[in-house]
């Protein structure tokens, strides 16, 4: 499991970037969560200020980011418990921003409640069973493109010009990337 965590990691933290980023008009570059409310102190290695007001973002490690992505994002989506390349694409879309574990809630079929639990699990493993694999992440990436396209950010971020990763590339190499992974992952 930590190789495959690592593989993840640095896939994540390729979209991320892993320098300080103090763009003005990113939210999650502020305290407060808001442009420009609290203070501008960024992000890096897709750790903000937003989520961790209080942690000196300009210092953080690599490896101190990896800890928080490990405890908050991986573990918290349950990412342990689903196939790699579904692994991939939950806890990234945790990471930049949504709702992972009820998107993947309503793709198999289960009351939604953003707790990924016994029968979510039980319902995502039928899917699996039946070959549906690829059918679930396409559905799942699909309320992630509905999500993001539907934010005022989308604008600024969606597809910035001149920039190695806006959300729309990233969305569009994820699949790729999920498949890289291997199925057994």
């Amino acid at each position: 499991m930590t190789d495959l965590i690592d593989r993840i990691w640095d896939i994540v933290v390729g979209h991320e970037g892993d320098r300080l980023d103090l763009t003005h008009e990113d939210s999650g570059n502020w305290t407060g969560g808001k442009v420009g409310v609290g203070t501008l102190r960024g992000s890096k290695f897709g750790i903000s200020a937003a989520r961790y007001p209080t942690t000196d973002i300009a210092a953080l490690s690599y490896q101190a980011a990896k800890v928080l992505f490990t405890r908050d994002y991986w573990n918290a989506n349950a990412c342990g418990s689903l196939p790699g390349p579904l692994a991939l694409l939950v806890v990234d879309a945790a990471y930049n921003g949504g709702h992972p574990i009820r998107w993947l809630q309503q793709v198999v079929g289960v009351p939604v409640d953003g707790v990924w639990g016994a029968v979510s699990q039980a319902a995502l493993a039928k899917l699996i069973a039946l070959g549906a694999l690829s059918t679930v992440a396409a559905e799942f990436m699909a309320h992630r493109l509905a999500y993001l396209t539907a934010l005022d950010d989308w604008r600024v971020f969606g597809a910035r010009d001149g920039e190695p990763m806006g959300w729309a590339r990233r969305l569009s190499l994820l699949p790729y990337q999920a498949i890289s992974l291997g199925a057994s992952s």
